[in-house]
């Protein structure tokens, strides 16, 4: 019996030759069909793996991709592109045998490709079959659409798209069961400019026809853009989000309607730039609904903010707002208000020790009011920054120097329900940097310690260590080594109840080398990257041999890659060890690529 990738596959050439053919007979008659030109190839993989107290697995498969592209009477009317690629592959895991094949290709016809309305018409597919004992997955995907174009000076850029898909799943494990699910997608795009005015506009509506179990989805979605400017004083952008969706099943039933309307202005009324405005406004509705109970919330807000440079050092700033939060039809909302203002100071800078000393200071008041349905908050806020820094430069031997810099700040907030929050901030840079002929390095240290005192008493203190060199050995050979090391301590003393001390280190290092024609054999490169950290690691790359195990804390790698082309031959061995959790494994693979149709 044949299974049903391979009757898949069948179908899908049957498919792709007769529209083929359908296209040639008509062409035949009416038109000429220009060069046919095929590109391509043929690939041959290799694969084993091995670990700590995991007996050695490998696989090996190939891989067929072709591209043919052609054209009817002229190629400005009517081209044509197909695609096909096959992928079979065999191997052992720890349960036995297992096998994956994969037929997918589609064809692709381009109307007046190269006018200002071109149309494209596609028919796509995806058939893969996924055996290992006691699974067995089948899964299939057809599609097809058209997009249509329009481009003119005067009018804009559009597009419409219609695609139609349809998926079925089959898991034999003994406990899922086949899925289906159809889906229906229509989208329209547009950009349209006037004078000053930018618009764009982007439609969507999917029907989603899912079986076992039966639910059906039904989305709308609009997102409308603004934006204006007048010269470079006034810009005003403006967006406009909108959805729909509708969920219905056997025991289900439900409705979701969500609007967003986002607005943001910035004005500078004079030519010095001393002043600058910022406005913005939001508006949100959300309403949700079912068979038996129905909720909803809207939100309005308005703030407005103002900086005027008084001086080259003295800045003033201002703020307000409102907003307005309503839940679904009850009579009962909340109303809240913010005002704000202050300044803040930079000094220039002053020598001081054979460096440069600089000071700032910032202040601020602030009122907030919110007006719930039972209770009325009121709450005023004082808050102060003031910090001063030292840098200074040191020349060493050789013509190196060497920056520090250290940096102090105190901020203070008080308000009027007796809260008090203290916080100093201390911070000790150290960077130095050489760039020489086939050598350079950097360097950068730095310590900082922050405490808090008042109602809450916390300390932090961090170590940060970030070194890196990279060197040449002539023009084809080149490494790098790069080191980073942080070490924290926090601590919270206040309240005594949530007392509570952690310390983390973290670190980094990794080395690489490259050499390019290896052996002085042109097109033969070698790289490899060793790598040791202490961050969880993840790779999304289901071709990765290390997919199945990186999942975990990967503290050591060790990547070495060797490839080799000569015309259109490919050859690639890659040698991959990492460390999880204190067990290594290991991964070789072989590519073998033969590429063809190609110049």
């Amino acid at each position: 019996m044949k299974s049903a990738c391979d009757r898949s596959g069948a179908g899908l050439r049957k498919t792709i030759a007769g529209l083929a053919l359908a296209l040639f007979s008509c062409s035949a008659a009416v038109a000429q069909v220009g060069p046919i030109n095929p590109t391509g190839y043929l690939e041959y993989r290799y694969l084993y793996q091995a670990g700590t107290g995991r007996e050695g697995a490998g696989a090996n498969g190939l891989v067929l991709r072709t591209d043919v592209s052609t054209y009817f009477w002229r190629p400005w009317l009517l081209s044509a592109t197909g695609s096909l690629m096959v992928q079979d592959f065999r191997g052992d895991t720890e349960s036995g045998p297992a096998t994956s094949s994969i037929v997918q290709g589609g064809l692709w016809l381009n109307f007046l490709a190269r006018s200002q309305y071109p149309l494209t018409i596609y028919y796509e597919d995806f058939d893969a079959d996924y055996d290992s004992e006691p699974y067995r997955r089948t899964a299939r995907t057809r599609s097809h659409g058209f997009r249509q174009q329009l481009t003119s000076k005067r009018y804009g850029t559009y597009s419409l798209e219609w695609r139609n898909g349809e998926t079925d799943s089959l898991y034999l494990d003994g406990t899922s069961l086949p899925t289906r699910n159809m889906n229906d997608k229509w989208e329209f795009k547009g950009r349209q400019s006037f004078g000053r005015n930018n618009f764009s506009l982007l439609s969507r509506k999917l029907l989603v026809d899912a079986k076992d179990p039966d639910i059906k989805t039904d989305s709308l979605r609009h997102a409308m853009r603004h934006w204006f400017r007048a010269g470079s004083r006034f810009e005003l952008q403006n967006t406009y989000f909108i959805t729909d969706e509708k969920v219905s099943s056997e025991f289900l039933q439900s409705d979701r309607n969500y609007q967003q309307l986002y607005s943001l202005a910035t004005w500078r009324p004079d030519s010095d730039n001393r002043w600058f405005v910022t406005g913005r406004g939001l508006f949100q509705d959300n309403e949700s609904s079912n068979q038996t109970v129905g909720s909803g919330q809207s939100n309005v807000s308005l703030s407005a903010t103002a900086s005027y440079r008084l001086t080259e050092r003295v800045s003033l700033t201002g703020a307000v707002g409102v907003s307005r939060t309503k839940n679904g039809d009850m009579v009962a909302h909340s109303d809240a208000g913010y005002q704000q203002l202050g300044a803040s100071y930079a000094s220039i800078g002053y020598p001081l020790w054979g460096g440069i000393y600089q000071f700032s200071g910032r202040g601020s008041v602030e009122n907030r009011t919110e007006n719930g349905a039972f209770e009325l908050n009121e709450r005023q806020q004082l808050k102060t920054d003031v910090g001063h820094s030292l840098g200074r430069s040191f020349e060493t031997g050789g013509g190196k120097r060497i920056d520090i810099r250290g940096i102090q700040r105190v901020t203070t907030t008080h308000d009027s329900l007796g809260r008090e929050l203290n916080f100093l901030r201390t911070s000790v840079y150290a960077t130095s940097g050489v760039n020489e002929e086939q050598l350079s390095r950097y360097l950068r240290f730095s310590v900082t310690d922050q405490r808090s005192f008042g109602d809450e008493r916390r300390s932090f203190q961090l170590i940060d260590l970030q070194y890196s060199l990279q060197g040449t050995m002539g023009r084809d050979r080149s490494w790098n080594l790069d080191v980073s090391t942080q070490y924290g301590l926090r601590s919270l003393t206040k309240p005594e109840s949530m007392q509570n001390e952690s310390k983390s280190l973290a670190y980094s290092a990794s080395a690489a080398y490259r050499h390019a024609n290896l052996f002085d054999v042109s097109f033969l490169n070698y790289t490899s990257d060793l790598q040791f950290r202490s961050d969880d690691f993840q790779s999304e790359d289901p071709f990765d041999p290390d997919y199945d195990i990186d999942r975990q804390q990967i503290s050591s790698s060790w990547i070495n890659r060797l490839e080799y082309r000569i015309g259109l031959l490919q050859l690639q061995g890659d040698l991959n060890l990492n460390e999880v959790d204190g067990h290594w494994f290991a991964s070789f693979r072989l590519t073998v690529r033969r590429y063809f149709g190609m110049r």
